[in-house]
């Protein structure tokens, strides 16, 4: 972090519900492929391949860095090093209810909405660039975020919680 940072959220695809679910998935997919098979040959695909799943997701960092200079977002590994949005290219910035189903789903994702940067929940901070792109980066702090927003830059008062 460095002296500009105002603000930094850091994000995985993993909580407690996903573990429980990775848990209960592993332990019924190896018992129904050893009972199937009553040998660990035929089994060792697919569990190598549940195993990379797995460390994908641990893989997984979405990090959101909002300093003096701009928003900057890095989503390991979707994108290596820093995604850096710069205020004056920035048109308009504010927090926002949204669906997973606008975009797709969460994660990388590219729509007819814009680009989506997220792992999990239903809130972000849509930037509007002067280009006309338009740029969701998901959010677990949505009321600290708009706060902070609306501190950098009072004139940009839309509050959409």
């Amino acid at each position: 972090m460095n002296e500009n940072t105002i603000y930094t959220e850091t994000q995985t695809f993993l909580n407690k519900w996903i573990w429980l679910l990775i848990g209960q998935i592993t332990i019924f997919g190896i018992y129904q492929l050893f009972i199937e098979y009553q040998a660990l040959e035929p089994i060792i695909f697919p569990i190598l391949l549940w195993v990379g799943i797995i460390a994908i997701l641990v893989l997984v960092k979405l990090q959101t860095t909002i300093d003096l200079d701009g928003i900057h977002v890095k989503f390991f590994p979707f994108i290596i090093g820093n995604k850096s949005f710069l205020w004056e290219d920035i048109d308009a910035v504010y927090v926002r209810k949204y669906t997973a189903w606008e975009f797709g789903g969460w994660g990388y994702r590219i729509s007819g909405s814009g680009v989506a940067y997220s792992t999990s929940g239903f809130y972000g901070i849509q930037l509007k660039l002067k280009s006309g792109r338009r740029i969701l980066v998901g959010t677990h702090n949505p009321k600290k975020v708009q706060i902070l927003l609306t501190k950098l830059n009072p004139d940009e008062q839309k509050e959409i919680l």
